[in-house]
């Protein structure tokens, strides 16, 4: 896959929805040099995809072996590839913030990538941490989300910064589940 990306920007988008799906469109029109890797959150949604998408060259995951530089998109049609996908990437989308069911943007922050997602984070105290460490960026609708993304891709200063504090973000938060036990162990034996 690092031969097809070549020099060009790569928006990995996981577990995406309709919104989400509708801010890949209007970036799609935007910059014709973004390439995208879309894995959408119900995988047999993907030939829809393919179709709605024909236009820009799209390609299925599982027809990889027939892939050439001028398809402009991959669309996953397989589970369990998203965590080492998010690796490709220049910049991320996790899927499900427009509607208040986020995905996991761990996975695409790990590898120190800026992740952009929908602005209904209110369950999900990750997502506006990682916002005001600087790696993530919440959109108040697709429209927004698109041209959030395109300025990031534009400004790759910016968005290497952006994936560079959502790396210290994850590094900080490293062991955080064992802070919490010996936190709750030294509570409950001091009672």
């Amino acid at each position: 896959l690092h031969h097809w990306k070549g020099q060009a920007p790569l928006l990995v988008a996981g577990s995406t929805w309709e919104k989400e799906e509708e801010a890949i469109t209007i970036l799609l029109k935007l910059n014709p040099e973004v390439k995208f890797i879309i894995a959408p959150h119900d995988i047999h949604r993907a030939e829809k995809l393919y179709n709605q998408w024909n236009s820009y060259q799209p390609i299925l995951f599982s027809n990889l072996a027939k892939l050439e530089s001028n398809h402009r998109l991959i669309i996953v049609d397989n589970i369990g590839l998203l965590f080492n996908l998010y690796a490709l990437g220049d910049v991320a989308l996790t899927g499900g913030g427009f509607r208040g069911a986020l995905h996991n943007i761990l996975e695409p922050a790990v590898w120190g990538k800026p992740v952009f997602f929908g602005n209904k984070t209110h369950k999900f105290p990750e997502a506006q941490l990682l916002e005001k460490a600087g790696g993530g960026v919440s959109c108040e609708n697709p429209m927004i989300m698109a041209e959030k993304i395109n300025g990031y891709i534009k400004q790759s200063d910016v968005s290497k910064e952006a994936g560079n504090s959502a790396l210290i973000w994850i590094e900080q938060a490293k062991g955080a589940s064992s802070k919490i036990v010996t936190h709750i162990s030294k509570s409950i034996k001091t009672k």
